[in-house]
């Protein structure tokens, strides 16, 4: 017999969520279940601002929902993102929502999507359980390792929020997910469009080297700038390409990713040496 649900004054009780957790948990076999509430600005004038998310593994099976809701914004699950993986022992499928990161993050990057100079891995979990906004691929991933070498595959939808100039083309990509105010509800995921990429890697102990590429095409035109005013991509596609590499010996590692795009080339790497000099370059 489960037990009834709590009893609570509404949203402004500070033991609503900790009480509905319990109660899921209690009802829900203990078998890799995981759960995390958060809610703030319980007296806010535009509401609460509410974080969830959920998670289920077992036997080469991983489960995942994220929902989050700012202030002022009209649906609890104004953020909503999941999805749900298969492991084996030389590969993986992922099915949902998804975020890779490959390299230096010159293609495929993590955060803004901007690789860095120090050493980076490729991101280990391709499903997106981030709260970030606007960073989603909604598709299909896999991947398969034999021996020294790593093959991954993806295709999927995006939409992402976006700002129009006068003529209907995509002027800026806005991140921070916020959707209050006319502007922003006009351009909430207003931006459609297709990627598909590929990953291979191959690697030693103390060395690897990689490729990556990935084709984008979107169903409105950008004109997009860079801050200093020149146009950084304008059209309704794209193809790219970044090479990588990394050598290990010792206390002495570098590390580098080469990408290009049809109207730029990009670079970024580093060298260190931990011996008594202690030299360190990136860039």
């Amino acid at each position: 017999m489960w037990p009834p649900p709590p009893a609570t004054e509404g949203l402004n009780d500070p033991d609503l969520l900790a009480q509905w957790r319990q109660l899921l948990e209690d009802r829900v076999p203990d078998r890799g279940w995981s759960s995390r509430l958060r809610a703030t600005d319980l007296g806010g004038r535009e509401g609460v601002r509410f974080y969830s998310r959920w998670g289920m593994s077992s036997d080469g099976l991983e489960a995942s929902v994220v929902t989050e809701r700012d202030p002022g914004e009209r649906h609890l699950d104004d953020h909503l993102v999941g999805y749900l993986q298969w492991q084996h022992s030389k590969g993986r499928l992922v099915l949902g929502d998804l975020r890779a990161g490959f390299s230096q993050g010159l293609v495929f990057g993590r955060g803004s999507g901007r690789g860095r100079g120090r050493p980076r891995r490729d991101s280990h979990t391709l499903g997106l359980r981030s709260s970030a906004e606007n960073r989603a691929i909604r598709g299909a991933a896999a991947s398969l390792g034999r021996g020294q070498w790593l093959v991954v595959v993806l295709a999927g939808q995006l939409r992402r929020d976006a700002r129009f100039d006068e003529a209907g083309n995509v002027r800026s990509l806005p991140e921070d997910g916020l959707h209050t105010g006319s502007t922003a509800l006009a351009g909430e995921d207003a931006l459609s469009g297709q990627v598909a990429g590929l990953r291979l890697r191959w690697q030693r102990q103390d060395r690897h080297v990689g490729l990556v590429l990935q084709h984008l095409r979107f169903g409105q035109r950008l004109r997009l700038s860079s801050r200093y005013g020149r146009h950084v991509f304008v059209g309704r596609s794209q193809a790219s390409g970044a090479i990588d590499g990394g050598w290990f010996a010792g206390r002495r590692q570098f590390h580098g990713q080469l990408a290009r795009t049809p109207s730029s080339w990009s670079f970024v790497g580093g060298f260190v040496d931990r011996r008594r000099n202690r030299l360190r370059w990136s860039g």
